[in-house]
């Protein structure tokens, strides 16, 4: 197991800064999920630990290897990493062993005891002898993480290695594939602008704009102490309800909520209040009216509109099926401390 750390890196392209002052490090054995929207940079950094790209300034280490600067850069095959990318790149004319045993530069003997433990561990027992085009994506991608893990890297990459799989086969492949990942203690990073994908795959979550880093952190932390109001917006639903702090409470138009805020009392701020916070009951002189409402499945996102015209989005199980236009009562029931902003300043639990 090896610690990678990315220190005030950048990286341009002619006058396009694709990534800024980026300064980060991956835990031995840990999965961190590099989370963004699509142009943030996210790829550009598992490029440059790859090696297929050179920093334009700061500097990269895996282990205790430094593997590139912005004067020099390892090659790809020195720098003991695995790569599992979006398509899986297996070798068509190779069956599944002869593929996971590509890269390994070992005895005949030795080489079939390892192909042979990364069959197991991937699930893939007895389909040794299969081409690719006789597997599933699913088994596909998981020979493809077999071939990467196969010659024991310092770290394993992966870029977006669900994203062409339906949605059934992808949570069922995540499960197995972070399984084998904490099996075998690999460090790994693992790139994706899928939202519930980086929460379930990361020990931590990185998240990044435009270039560069808003937070690091468990995932839990992304909805309870986001570190800025872009990080309340993008992961999960966020509603921003305006409040006015008082002493010991938080005043807002759904009544008070006991938390203490270090603001002087008066003070204006935005709660940032998620779906779940909130409970919604018919009540013909209720405070709001449901101006919408999206079904998913288990249960339903209503958009509701409060009697000032704020609108809010909240969350009930599927049994309370109530039409728009309907009256309802909401009431503001998080059971937890809030996520704030003044106006403007950064958010604090």
């Amino acid at each position: 197991m090896s610690e990678v750390s990315c220190t005030n890196v950048h990286k341009l392209f002619g006058t396009v800064t694709a990534v800024n002052d980026l300064s980060l490090q991956i835990r031995a054995g840990e999965i961190l999920a590099l989370l963004g929207p699509s142009g943030c940079g996210k790829t550009t950094v598992l490029r440059m630990i790859a090696g297929f790209e050179q920093p334009s300034q700061g500097t990269i280490q895996i282990g205790d290897q430094l593997v590139a600067t912005s004067k020099r850069s390892l090659p790809p095959e020195q720098r003991q990493v695995g790569m599992v990318f979006q398509h899986h790149a297996l070798f068509p004319h190779l069956d599944v062993a002869a593929n996971i045993g590509f890269g390994l530069r070992r005895s005949a003997a030795v080489r079939r005891s390892r192909v042979h433990d990364l069959l197991e561990l991937a699930g893939l027992s007895g389909m040794e002898h299969r081409m690719p085009h006789q597997l599933s994506g699913g088994q596909q991608q998981r020979v493809a993480l077999a071939r990467a893990l196969a010659p024991s890297p310092a770290v394993l990459l992966l870029d977006e290695p669900f994203s062409n799989l339906d949605a059934d086969l992808r949570i069922t492949l995540r499960a197995q594939v972070r399984t084998m990942l904490k099996q075998l203690g690999t460090t790994a990073l693992f790139v994706t602008h899928d939202q519930e994908e980086a929460l379930y795959m990361g020990d931590r979550v990185a998240v990044m704009r435009e270039g560069q880093l808003e937070q690091v952190c468990p995932p839990s932390d992304l909805f309870l102490a986001p570190a800025s109001r872009f990080i309340a917006e993008f992961i999960g639903v966020a509603n921003f309800l305006p409040a006015t702090i008082c002493a010991g409470c938080i005043k807002t138009e759904l009544g008070s909520l006991t938390q203490r805020v270090d603001l002087r009392p008066g003070t204006s701020v935005d709660l940032v209040v998620r779906p779940d916070d909130l409970e919604l009951q018919p009540d013909a002189q209720g405070n709001a009216q449901i101006a919408d409402r999206v079904f998913r499945g288990g249960d339903y996102l209503y958009e509701v509109e409060l009697d000032s015209k704020q609108r809010l989005r909240c969350l009930c199980n599927h049994i309370h099926d109530y039409p728009p236009n309907t009256r309802v009562r909401i009431r503001l029931t998080p059971g937890h401390a809030l996520a704030w902003f003044p106006e403007p300043a950064e958010p604090h639990p």
